[in-house]
């Protein structure tokens, strides 16, 4: 819980009406002489915000708190602030309630009230989707970081997280909404369901690596990475369906053998942390045990999908299965390290997303307990 005072002179407000080229059309708002900068936010109460079906019921409980702060943000653009309050709050609840898979729906249904009520209409051009769609959301989020006080910093890189894994859960929505993708149905939400496996087994294995204590920047730039790599997927997906022909701009990746991807790495890991002689490491086992259960699961509902594609479409989506492979593999070859706080130099040492198929492949992961 955390209390700021102060009556601060505003600037003009930042929220200006869409151009041309941008994907909506808004309403300016008008600058006043100050800023009340006097608020209290609040931790989530299950007992005081409760759980229902209903989304309209949620929200009218969560409007009523304080969840971010963002003074400057909320005098200028209110509307668009208590977006982001309340989609905080859903956050906090949905993480409370362990119903973590709910809440791209609840966003969803947000920001299609706003939408509404403020006669928003949200234009996205072919060829451009995902830039425009991640300027709109954006929007969302305050422009003016030198108006941010230390820990509105990491609220602002926490809505950046949820923003972001928002943005790839609105093409997947487009994409089952789409007719050509009716006879994909099963085998999309099936591919959904186990990319959800996929990361709650991963937070677990990177908390269980910090003996049930990961550093929160860890969490939010290991949820980043996941949906970066998750997203450009997806998107492959989408265009395959929605262009008559689309042929992306990447390399072509090598398909990795079932006996490196899921046995020579994964052992590697577990005789490393038998290495550490930590009290404990049972848990550590588990938990990428239960990782590699979640991560093979997913690749099978990813070929499964693939035999329902054309021949052509085929490559493309296959590709994508490959290049989500060895980001994978260059998670666990890295030991899930350099997502949170360390140094330029560690972080270089890590293995890189972008390396050559030949260091990939002799790369020596160092130790567990390497320093930062």
């Amino acid at each position: 819980m955390r209390i700021i005072h102060g009556i601060i002179i505003l600037s003009t407000c930042f929220f200006a009406a869409c151009s041309q080229n941008q994907p909506t059309e808004a309403t300016t708002t008008t600058a006043v002489d100050v800023v009340d900068t006097v608020y209290e936010l609040e931790e989530m109460d299950t007992l005081t915000v409760k759980w229902s079906d209903d989304f309209e019921t949620i929200f009218k409980q969560l409007d009523q708190h304080r969840y971010i702060g963002f003074p400057y943000f909320k005098h200028d653009d209110q509307a668009r602030w208590e977006v982001s309050n309340s989609t905080m709050g859903a956050y906090m609840l949905t993480k409370a309630l362990g119903k973590e898979e709910v809440l791209d729906s609840l966003i969803d249904w947000r920001i299609g009230k706003f939408l509404s009520a403020t006669q928003t209409r949200l234009k996205l051009q072919s060829g451009n989707e995902y830039p425009q769609m991640e300027q709109f959301v954006k929007q969302f989020r305050t422009s003016n970081n030198s108006d941010i006080e230390m820990d509105e910093e990491g609220q602002d890189r926490q809505l950046d997280v949820i923003y972001s894994v928002y943005i790839s859960y609105f093409f997947q929505k487009q994409l089952r909404n789409m007719p050509e993708s009716k006879k994909l149905e099963k085998y999309l939400e099936n591919e959904r369901l186990a990319w959800q496996l996929v990361k709650r087994s991963q937070r677990k294995l990177l908390n269980a690596l910090y003996e049930g204590n990961a550093p929160v920047n860890d969490m939010l730039g290991l949820a980043k990475a996941e949906n970066t790599n998750k997203t450009k997927a997806d998107l492959d997906l989408y265009f395959l369906l929605t262009r008559k022909s689309y042929t992306p701009s990447d390399t072509l990746y090598e398909k990795l053998t079932d006996q490196f991807a899921y046995y020579d790495v994964y052992n590697g890991f577990i005789k490393d942390i038998k290495a550490t002689q930590k009290i404990g490491f049972g848990k550590k086992i588990k938990a990428l045990t239960n990782e590699q259960n979640a991560w093979m699961g997913y690749i099978y509902t990813r070929r499964q999908l693939s035999g329902k594609l054309t021949p052509e479409q085929e490559k493309v989506y296959d590709n994508a299965t490959n290049r989500l492979q060895k980001w994978h593999i260059v998670q666990l070859k890295n030991r899930l390290k350099g997502y949170g706080y360390c140094s330029d130099a560690f972080r270089n040492s890590l293995l890189q997303d972008s390396c050559s198929y030949t260091d990939f492949y002799k790369y020596v992961p160092m130790k567990l307990d390497a320093q930062f």
